[in-house]
């Protein structure tokens, strides 16, 4: 028993408990008590998924099996960095500059179900949250508060 106690397997398989407390604080409410905090603590979910691959090859003396699960997680992880970096945004400079010629005030675009979702102010002054086809940058809905303002006839 105390042989496997000092057994590296072992103390990496403490990614598990890591995890926890992240699946615990992974919800609107712990996000605006944590405020600022909440997004630290949820960067351990990186530092958990290094010991979770360091603990799978070394129980399982085999870094294949690991690297075969794991390289999708770092394939959609830089597939995120990329979509979020600034080249990623610059895809959404256009929808940005047609709002201002509009005369809209832009808060915030980003991508949301395959359209670009913007936060904004109206010329009227209204804020609203809008939505636009990210190839050909049409209106297709202007909400407030749950109320649709504009809905783009099909």
């Amino acid at each position: 028993m105390l042989d496997e106690f000092f057994a590296l397997g072992i103390w990496t398989g403490w990614a598990f408990a890591i995890l926890i407390p992240l699946a615990l604080t992974s919800n609107d409410w712990s996000q605006r008590l944590l405020l600022s905090r909440w997004k630290q603590r949820q960067r351990l979910v990186y530092a958990a998924t290094a010991l979770a691959v360091f603990h799978w090859i070394f129980v399982h003396n085999s870094a294949a099996a690991a690297l075969v699960h794991f390289l999708p997680l770092v394939a959609l992880e830089a597939y995120r960095i990329w979509r979020l970096s600034p080249g990623g945004k610059m895809r959404m400079r256009p929808l940005e500059a047609q709002m201002k010629r509009e005369g809209w005030s832009v808060r915030r675009i980003k991508e949301d179900g395959g359209c670009y979702e913007a936060y904004d102010t109206t010329p009227e002054g209204q804020r609203v949250e809008a939505y636009f086809h990210p190839v050909t940058l049409e209106k297709l809905l202007v909400s407030r508060r749950g109320e649709i303002l504009f809905r783009k006839e099909n």
